[in-house]
């Protein structure tokens, strides 16, 4: 495991970037954020004790978002090679790493049903979706 030194504001990686490693966070906090459409879209935040950084690790797919020091934060990075061997090894990290995921796809289904909700209100308020007129 190597140790990674942030400073408060700085950018540990960006989204699309390529997914190597993942990260234990010693102390600090990272913040995990996209943009859409122009906005700023905060996803999660990381403290002391949490991972992040694995769904791109364990599909070897592209970073999905970038991560930002919120303050001062040591992270530990793991290797997929680590990971794997942790995994094999250690059955109460492999736990966590499969309630993280669980609670992450929570957090997306309940992103999506808020915002399917927001949609059926707003057809309920102003009459359905009108269809664009073809010219």
């Amino acid at each position: 495991m190597k140790k990674v030194n942030l400073e408060k504001g700085e950018t540990l990686f960006h989204e699309n970037q390529e997914s190597d490693v993942m990260y234990y966070v010693v102390s600090g906090e990272i913040e995990i954020f996209t943009i859409v459409n122009g906005e700023m879209l905060e996803l999660d935040l990381v403290k002391e004790g949490d991972i992040f950084g694995e769904m791109g690790l364990l599909l070897n797919e592209s970073r999905s978002a970038t991560a930002l020091a919120r303050e001062y934060t040591v992270l530990a990075a793991i290797s997929r090679a680590e990971l794997f061997t942790r995994v094999q090894s250690d059955s109460a990290f492999a736990l966590k790493m499969v309630q993280r995921l669980a609670h992450k796809l929570r957090t997306a289904n309940r992103a999506i049903k808020e915002q399917l909700g927001e949609k059926r209100s707003l057809e309920i308020i102003y009459g359905g979706i009108q269809k664009a007129e073809v010219s």
